[in-house]
Formats: structure tokens, sequence, C-alpha cells
């Protein structure tokens, strides 16, 4: 099948025009052809029309395939001059090539021609494709520049080697140095001393796992203070190397630790202030039963009950105050964590409650739990919290509780402690872990509504995260999760 091409011959002679032709239509090519025989009319053919490509003589009346080719790359740069010459000599050829000749052949081996136009044209198109995408990187990056020197966050751009290329208008301004003060390993003179190497590292391994990243290092700002900054990166896509940003968190990360210094100190407060408490509550306590006792048979009817409403409230405050006083020693300095058996623990904590479980006829099934990094104490009353609820908040049937867990994508290991109890409304999927938050009566189910919370705190201390998935009335499926600890057997 014959390949179409639109071609311009600079050719003076009209029969090695014709055999030009001739050779091109016998190796399969269909040319669209035009014949000029002065350097005027090659000028206005290039400006009428694009050509595909051009062939030209050597040797021509009044001008040469040198006067050729420089008009061809004013007028219509891009496209390929092939040269035919009767005899063309090596020193000639070479000064040809560098002239922008794509190629040449001698007029005794025209049926070369055909190879030497396909050659030529897929020459070109690679050319044109490269050009094409370099100016597409070119308006790209004139686009990211002037969008990123726009935006109000540093944003910088890194080779491999962690060499910048670029930072933005922000991070000048932040720096007070210039883009040639900042280029290379510039940047570098800003980073505080003690960073550097956890920043090296951080770097290598997002580079290593062909990721992105997320930092903070201190940075020295325009005014000789080094401020925290949360940085960022991504690889880039057209090229090896990093695209990232930072934003400055200094006030955020001193915000945190006041709130870390005041929630200590209410941790404390309460903790104390719960301690202190039980005392005499416990006396009012024993002084309200000792009345009971011994005076019991003197009050009347009303005076009895009023006894008992008091003993109950002073219970229900005892109560309180325990839980309280068990949440907030959660915050106090304890025992480091370390590798626990979970299936020990929920063994114990099943033990608590065997009389219950065989009183209610519940059934507990349970798989395979790994072993997580936590201290005993703080899993027992995880446990024990969450199939309390299952049992307390059970439906019309026997309860059954399902507990398992499994290895997150995360690496961190995720509990799960299913029910068949009366469930929770969606939108009490989030109160319930808030302290003392109750969602029913105290005489249909008793207790201080502090259990989940002491969960939440439990599970979050440890960075983990515990959340409920419920419909009233279907039961409710809790999950939380726990570091795992390796090498660790499971059971």
């Amino acid at each position: 099948m014959s390949r179409p091409v639109r071609l311009l011959f600079v050719e003076d002679n009209g029969d090695d025009y014709l055999l030009e032709v001739r050779a091109l239509r016998r190796s399969g090519w269909e040319p669209d052809a035009r014949q000029v025989t002065r350097l005027d009319d090659l000028r206005a053919a290039l400006r009428e029309c694009r050509y595909d490509c051009v062939v030209s003589d050597f040797s021509l009346c009044g001008f040469d395939a040198y006067a050729v080719i420089a008009e061809v790359r004013a007028l219509a740069p891009g496209t390929p001059v092939i040269v035919v010459s009767g005899t063309v000599g090596e020193d000639t050829a070479v000064q040809l090539l560098k002239a922008g000749a794509i190629d040449f052949v001698t007029k005794d081996a025209l049926p070369r021609l055909g190879r030497m136009l396909e050659r030529a044209l897929a020459e070109r198109d690679a050319t044109l494709a490269k050009a094409t995408a370099e100016a597409a990187v070119r308006e790209s990056e004139s686009r990211f520049r002037t969008m990123a020197d726009s935006a109000p966050v540093l944003i910088w751009l890194a080779r491999e080697d962690d060499a910048f290329e670029y930072v933005n208008h922000a991070w000048l301004d932040f720096r007070g140095r210039t883009l040639a003060d900042e280029s290379g390993a510039g940047w570098r003179e800003g980073l505080h001393p003690d960073d550097a190497a956890a920043w090296d590292e951080a770097f290598a391994r997002a580079r290593a796992a062909g990721g992105g990243f997320r930092h903070e290092i201190r940075l020295r700002d325009r005014f000789g203070d080094h401020r925290w900054m949360l940085v960022h990166g991504a690889p880039r896509r057209d090229a090896r190397g990093y695209i990232g940003s930072a934003v400055d968190i200094t006030e955020m990360k001193e915000m945190t630790a006041e709130l870390r210094r005041s929630n200590a100190e209410l941790e404390q407060f309460a903790y104390v202030a719960s301690h202190d408490l039980q005392e005499p509550v416990r006396m009012v306590t024993m002084y309200l039963e000792l009345l009971q006792r011994r005076s019991l048979d003197r009050f009347d009817a009303h005076e009895r009950r009023y006894l008992a409403v008091v003993l109950e409230a002073a219970a229900r405050i005892r109560s309180q105050i325990a839980d309280l006083l068990a949440y907030a020693s959660l915050g106090q300095e304890r025992r480091p964590a370390v590798p626990t058996d979970a299936a020990a623990v929920l063994d114990e904590s099943l033990a608590i409650f065997r009389d219950e479980i065989e009183r209610l006829g519940a059934v507990v099934d349970r798989g395979p739990l790994p072993a997580v990094v936590v201290r005993p104490d703080d899993l027992r009353q995880l446990l024990q919290n969450l199939v309390g609820n299952a049992l307390k908040y059970r439906g019309d049937s026997a309860p059954r509780i399902a507990i398992a867990a499994e290895r997150a994508e995360d690496g961190a290991c995720r509990f799960t402690v299913r029910d068949n109890g009366i469930g929770i409304d969606a939108q009490n999927h989030e109160r319930i872990f808030d302290v003392f938050q109750r969602l029913h009566s105290r005489d249909a189910y008793p207790g201080t509504g502090i259990g989940l919370s002491v969960c939440k705190k439990i599970v979050e201390s440890y960075g983990g995260r515990i959340w409920v998935e419920s419909t009233l009335g279907s039961g409710s499926t809790f999950h939380f999760t726990l570091p795992a600890a390796a090498d660790v057997a499971v059971r």
C-alpha cells in the first residue's frame, strides 16, 4: 500500500526530478510533489505550504544546497532536507550534515532514497515529539512556579540527593535569602544542627521506598529564630526527586505543649480530688449504714425511705469517685508497656464474669489473639469494660459475644468485640466515648458513664483508636487498635 507524502523538490533538471519521484514510488511512497528551480520560488513554496520533506540537488543555477538548507531552516524549521548530487565527497557530506541536512544520496543510488525519506520522517517526528514534550514541560513548570509563588505555604523542589532546585517566594520571604542562596545544599544552612541527621534518615528512607514522607524540622527564619516546620514530600512524576511543602507549626506545638501541661494538671487534680474524696464519702456511708442498723426500727416508713435514698446516693457517689479515680490514674506515671499475651488477659477478664455468663446463658466465641505491647492492667480494664457492657446491654435473647483480632494494614493489631445486644443509634456513636455520658436511666442500666471513656483513653495512650459500628436493636461491634508485639506467639 502506497504511503502518501508531501515533498518539495529543488531541482533544475526535469529528468532528474522525474527519476527521483519514480524511485520513491517504487519504494512504496505516493509523493504529492512540487518542483521549484529558483530560490525565490523555494521561498514562496515554503510560505504557501507545509512540506514533509525537501529534496534538493546539491548544485543549482545561481545557488546550492547550503542556501536551500538555510532557507528551509529559516522559513520551515523542523522540515528535513535530503541532498541529491551526482558526486558528493566525504568532506562535503560532513559539511552538509553540519549545515542541517538530514541525509544525502548520489544520483546513481536513487533506490536508497525511499529508505532515507522514511528515516528522515521518523527522525522529524521524534524531534517534533521531543520538542512538544519539552514545551509542555516548560509550560507546566511555568504554571507550577506561578501557582507556587502565589501560595502562602513554603514549597520546594529537590533532586534525589536532597539538593534543592527551587523554592517559592514564601520560602524566600521566610528565610530572607535569595534562590541562589537556598539552591543546592544552601537551604541546609538554616536547618537546626540537631535535626539534620533525622532529616537525612527520613529523606533516604522515603527515597528507598519510592514513597512520600512527613517530617518535622526546625528551620531558621529571616530574624535568626528557629521555627518548627511540618514538611511533606512526594516523589516527582516527571523527574527524579521530590516536591514538597513546609508549614510553620511553632505556635501549634506551643499550644499543644501548653494543652498537655494543662491536661496533666487537670488529671492530677482529678486524681487527688477523687482520692481525697473517698475518705469523707466512706465515712458518710459508714455512719449512714450504722444508723440504719441501730435505729431503723425507730423510723417511720417515710424516714426509712429517706435513709434508703441517701444510702443509694452515697453508694453512687462512691462508685463515681472510684471510676473517676480510675480514669484520672491513666494519666499518671505508670509501669512501661511490655509484650502482653492478650489471650491470657482475656481468660482473666472472662473469669471475673463467669457467674454472670452462666446465669444469663451467654455464649462467648473467641478467635486467636495476637500479643500486643501494652500494660497488662490496661488491656484487662479494656476487655472487662467491653465484655461487661455486652452483658449489661443485652437484648431479649441470651447474650452472644464474639472476640477476635487481626493484623491491620499499618502493622497494628485490630481487636473486635461483637454482641447481639440492644445496639446504639448512629447519632450516639461518638458521644458514648465522652466522660459521664449515659444513654439510659440508672434504673434501666446502672453505671457511671465512664467505662467507654476509660477504654478510649487507654487505646489512645498507645496511639490507637476505638470506634463502634452499631444499629439500634441489632447489636454492636466495637473495634480498637493496639501496637502489635513482634515475635510473640499467638494463641
